[in-house]
């Protein structure tokens, strides 16, 4: 029976796989480690479920899927790590599935953003998406934070 293996010789009865262990055949003596990217959260499993996108799996055997943590995300089922957000971009939450683009007049300058900046006074930065901001040109100024202009 799946989820089952045989337990000692002879094979008269069988035991269920624990958690974190599948056995799909059920004419096996022993069950296998879900793979990475997969989980069985009880006994008896038959088949590993994939990680849905915001969680991950980073070993064998898992008995449940991670979330990712603010700064990082995944989009695809079945995953073994989250993705850092790029400078740019920020992922504010966990359990995300993309990052969020910066809005003008902020930035993010390193991988793993929480939040993205607002432009300091005398600095703007005019599109979306914005690693950092620049400087107003001479004659020109800008006493507000967070400017896209």
């Amino acid at each position: 029976e799946a989820g089952k293996f045989a337990v000692g010789t002879g094979n008269t009865r069988c035991a269920d796989c624990q958690a974190g262990r599948y056995q799909s055949t059920g004419t096996s003596q022993k069950c296998d480690p879900c793979p990475i990217g997969r989980f069985a959260a009880g006994n008896g499993t038959a088949t590993c479920l994939a990680c849905v996108p915001g969680r991950y799996s980073n070993a064998t055997g898992a008995t449940r899927c991670e979330l990712c943590a603010p700064g990082s995300y995944q989009s695809q089922p079945a995953s073994s790590k989250c993705l850092l957000a790029v400078p740019g971009e920020f992922v504010g939450s966990d359990g995300a599935t993309q990052a969020s683009i910066c809005a003008s007049g902020t930035h993010s300058t390193g991988h793993g953003a929480v939040r993205c900046d607002a432009c300091s006074a005398g600095k703007f930065a005019s599109q979306p998406g914005a690693t950092n901001c620049t400087k107003c040109a001479t004659g020109r100024a800008q006493s507000a934070v967070g400017q896209s202009a």
